[in-house]
């Protein structure tokens, strides 16, 4: 394999991208993976993306002109996923002898998928949300999962992680953060940013962007909480909420939302601007970022907000602890509605303490959230993987190294 992040390949090796939900979805998953494939597919990889189909289209397309294969059923729920898992299964068999890399983006479900078709070894986990990890190896079915997971190499997006997945039992191989797009997320001039207020219809107030699914674990509710909290004090901001819910079960929450806002008389203050293929033009119009989720792992969109030149807000629960520490955002104690209200309160008072944090913030991402640095990461675990552990964990000193051509797809 040549050096990690020197160009071109003398011989194509092939990766396989596991991932629930990819473009035309939305969200930090579907953000995280179109980059690793393009950056994988400039190194000379032969890359395809594996995931679940979308409503009635076809199996086959291309995205920014990558393979992409969608296996399934197009619907949700325990026995949909089931059948997406048999077919992944099939997939992968088919094409074993071909697979250099197997890199399993969320879904660990998935990654049991390519232990079945003999691709363990050859398979890289990334786990993305915190308490992912205890939800999936603990419980009924976690002896199995376990079992199959045991030869796959393990690799978290934060320290935090790691500690949760050794509690577990599987040590991390690696820590390997999320990359954000510093050509597209950039600082907006005064002209770009009045021009972007102007199109979305914003007023003079502050504006307060939060983007992300519509769903509970996001902690959107108390935002709103947080925002008639601000309004009674006599603070009026304008609270912008990008994205849609995703699941089933998401629909009943977002009509509470609403029912809250309506309510609360908030009509005039939250706005609720749907799931948007391009979330900068928010980024742009924003006074603050704020993100008040229960639990993350590493948040695309706070990555892009802080690119973008947004001081941004979040607690340790929503990633800010390892994203925003020293400095480059504002960590309220929790995400409890006083202590959002706070922070927003907090920073819209000390134009300085924006000034500050927006430094740090780029410097940041620039520092440690490239893309090359990241797949430089991945081809080192391609070439020095986990595949060489058995079925105990240990390391095996003649585990096969499989591939180096290209899968039919």
């Amino acid at each position: 394999m040549n050096e990690a992040g020197s160009g071109r390949r003398a011989t194509t090796s092939s990766v396989i991208l596991l991932v629930p939900d990819y473009v035309p979805a939305l969200g930090g998953t579907t953000t995280q993976t179109r980059m690793h494939a393009a950056e994988f597919a400039r190194r000379g990889w032969n890359v395809t993306v594996l995931t679940r189909r979308v409503g009635l289209g076809g199996s086959r397309d291309e995205v920014d002109g990558i393979a992409v294969r969608r296996i399934g059923p197009p619907r949700r729920g325990n026995l949909a996923k089931a059948m997406v898992m048999v077919g992944f299964w099939f997939w992968l068999l088919r094409r074993r002898r071909a697979i250099d890399l197997v890199s399993v983006v969320m879904d660990a479900d998935f990654a049991v998928s390519a232990w079945a078709a003999g691709l363990a070894s050859s398979s890289v986990l990334t786990w993305a949300t915190r308490g992912d990890a205890t939800r999936f190896l603990k419980g009924p079915r976690a002896g199995f999962r376990r079992h199959a997971l045991r030869r796959c190499d393990q690799v978290v997006l934060t320290e935090d992680m790691g500690a949760e997945l050794a509690e577990l039992g599987f040590p991390a191989s690696e820590v390997i953060a999320v990359p954000v797009d510093i050509d597209r997320f950039q600082v907006p001039g005064d002209a770009v940013r009045r021009a972007a207020r102007t199109s979305l219809g914003l007023e003079d107030m502050p504006v307060v962007v939060s983007i992300g699914h519509l769903q509970e674990r996001k902690g959107t509710d108390r935002l709103l909480e947080a925002v008639r909290l601000l309004r009674d004090r006599g603070t009026r901001v304008t609270l912008v909420l990008v994205g849609g819910p995703v699941e089933p079960e998401d629909h009943a929450y977002v009509s509470a939302l609403q029912a809250f806002v309506h309510s609360a008389s908030l009509e005039h203050e939250v706005r609720f601007a749907g799931a948007q293929d391009d979330v900068v033009p928010y980024l742009c119009a924003a006074d603050l970022f704020c993100l008040a989720s229960h639990r993350e792992g590493m948040p695309n969109v706070l990555l892009e907000a802080m690119a973008s030149g947004v001081p941004c807000i979040a607690p340790a629960s929503a990633g800010g602890d390892r994203l925003l520490a020293g400095g480059a955002g504002l960590i309220p104690p929790s995400n409890s509605p006083g202590d959002l209200a706070d922070a927003i309160e907090h920073l819209l008072a000390d134009p300085d303490e924006r000034c500050r944090m927006r430094r740090l913030a780029l410097d940041r991402v620039r520092r440690s959230h490239t893309i090359v640095g990241i797949i430089d990461a991945y081809e080192r675990l391609a070439a020095h993987p986990g595949r060489d552990r058995t079925e105990d964990g240990g390391r095996s000193p003649d585990a096969p190294h499989r591939g180096a051509h290209a899968p039919e797809v």
